[in-house]
């Protein structure tokens, strides 16, 4: 049986992982350039700070709840989908790889 469908095809899974992981990336850059103009000056970070929670209208409300409704959904998805993957993996080899038993080394070798 082909297993075409993007939730439940491994490869399919491994694109949701990386769009997630892309989104949440690119988060916390923004996320840190907004923080990193503290050093700015008090008023360039008021400025942010204002808009962000009344800028553009009111606007930027309504989108700050957007982002975290986004981010609440990547999260939940990149974590899913990485337990589906590890899970999937370990039902389709239950013995382990086999492994070396070094009989003498030390740190430096």
């Amino acid at each position: 049986m082909k297993d075409d469908n993007l939730v439940t095809s491994t490869v399919g899974k491994k694109v949701i992982m990386s769009v997630s992981g892309l989104v949440l990336f690119i988060y916390v850059v923004l996320h840190m350039l907004g923080n990193l103009q503290v050093f700015l000056g008090r008023e360039t970070m008021d400025k942010y700070a204002a808009f962000l929670h009344g800028g553009l209208d009111g606007q930027m409300e309504k989108a700050l709840w957007i982002v975290r409704i986004v981010l609440l959904g990547a999260v939940t998805a990149h974590i899913y989908f990485a337990v589906s993957l590890w899970r999937q993996s370990r039902r389709a080899r239950k013995r382990g790889y086999a492994q070396r038993h070094w009989i003498k080394a030390s740190v430096s070798s």
